[in-house]
């Protein structure tokens, strides 16, 4: 799928950024805005036909990758979840109000 192969190359772009720093923070800027795309495309990607919109456009991840920061994805993919447990109630919130 499109989406694991947008996944991936973020992931090894990340990581070349990490490892060799000397080669690649002098398109740090360029990169994490290509990074960030990325993550959008994917993260529209990897939502349920039937899910509504609304629920990625709360999503933090999201918010961020459209306005050119991977920072909040990085921190996610460091094992920091502190966004996602404040967007599944979000969601859980559109849900009620939408069941109503």
């Amino acid at each position: 799928m499109i989406s694991d192969t947008l996944f991936k190359a973020e992931t090894e772009i990340r990581q070349y950024q990490r490892d060799q720093p000397e080669v690649y923070d002098r398109l740090k800027p360029k990169l994490d805005a290509l990074r960030a795309h990325m993550i959008a495309v994917r993260l529209e990607l990897d939502q349920y036909p039937g899910d509504p919109p609304e629920w990625l456009a709360c999503s933090p991840y999201y918010v961020a990758a459209l306005a050119g920061d991977p920072g909040p994805s990085d921190a996610y993919m460091d094992g920091d979840d502190s966004l996602r447990k404040a967007w599944l109630d979000e969601i859980a919130k559109l849900r009620r109000n939408t069941e109503l």
